[in-house]
């Protein structure tokens, strides 16, 4: 029987849960599509949008030195561009949506902007303007992933549509459950194929990996190996139950004696264009999915990627 409080994760992954999407942009192709993602995201809930564009102040301060035209004139022509090109990517704009145009610090005024408006999510290009790596992601999005309390939507360059496959990654952890629920609330808008992902380390592997005699640790056997495994694929068949039963969806068990590796490994091979992580998780895990070990696991993603803080989505 389904819990009370699985039913309302259910109920509530259902409802209209996002009030307030925050979007940055600086003209690069990544930033356009997130901005047409996050556009999209937005007329789902009937959130509000929120799109900023932050003229860098040291660019500000070379183009002053360089360019003998006031900063005021420099500043009002920046934001009228600003503005003429969110018209040109997702076309007019109504009362829900608000274009914020600001000199500073990039990544600052974003983290200001986030508190000022309560983004429920950040959406985020993979890459700017100013990186010619088209896999790893930009300085910007990097430190948003690793700071910010804000969910955080990184659009790959390359998608720029509904998404027709989602994978939520799945630690038995009460974060990653809430991972699930915005997969399953994403899945359910584009109706989108939806896999849940553990990732198994066997004992051996990983004791082995350490350069340990594995004969030498009492906890280890195969058939301790075998019954953790059984373990985890009747506990991630009773999660997929509780969170996912009313919508199509497949659950995987992927064995790897490395978690990051292990789960690229398998994106590789199902090929979503959206994985969802949490941002905390059980012990076994927590060095996953934060800081360097997260950005190197979205860095090899080739596919897009919703970081889910503690606590999901704001619900109501």
């Amino acid at each position: 029987m389904r819990s009370a409080g699985s039913r309302r994760e259910l109920e509530y992954c259902k409802m209209k849960n996002l009030r307030t999407l925050l979007v940055g942009i600086d003209f690069s192709e990544p930033a356009d599509n997130a901005l047409r993602e996050a556009a999209r995201i937005a007329r789902w809930d009937g959130a509000d949008l929120v799109i900023l564009n932050v003229l860098d102040e040291e660019v500000l301060k070379r183009a002053g030195r360089e360019v003998d035209v006031p900063d005021e004139q420099m500043v009002a022509g920046a934001e009228r561009q600003m503005r003429e090109h969110v018209d040109q990517v997702i076309g007019a704009t109504g009362d829900s949506v608000r274009c914020e145009f600001v000199v500073g610090h990039p990544y600052r005024e974003l983290m200001a902007m986030a508190e000022a408006v309560s983004a429920d999510l950040i959406v985020l290009g993979s890459h700017g303007i100013v990186n010619d790596d088209q896999h790893r992601l930009g300085g910007v999005a990097t430190r948003c992933v690793r700071k910010t309390d804000s969910n955080v939507l990184i659009v790959r360059d390359r998608h720029d549509r509904p998404f027709r496959k989602i994978c939520a990654c799945v630690d038995f952890s009460e974060p990653s459950r809430h991972a699930v629920t915005a997969a399953l609330h994403i899945a359910q808008q584009d109706e989108a194929s939806l896999d849940l992902l553990h990732i198994h380390q066997p004992i051996g592997g990983m004791v082995a990996g350490t350069g340990f005699f594995v004969g030498g640790i009492p906890v280890y056997s195969p058939e301790n190996d075998a019954a953790l495994l059984a373990a985890a694929r009747e506990k991630l068949d009773r999660t997929a139950q509780e969170l996912a039963a009313d919508y199509p969806h497949e659950s995987h068990v992927y064995i790897h004696t490395s978690l990051r590796a292990g789960m690229v490994e398998y994106l590789e091979k199902s090929d979503p264009d959206l994985v969802v992580l949490s941002s905390r998780g059980h012990t076994a895990i927590h060095d996953l999915l934060i800081g360097s070990t997260a950005e190197k696991i979205i860095h090899g993603a080739d596919c897009s990627t919703l970081v889910v803080r503690p606590g999901g989505f704001h619900y109501d």
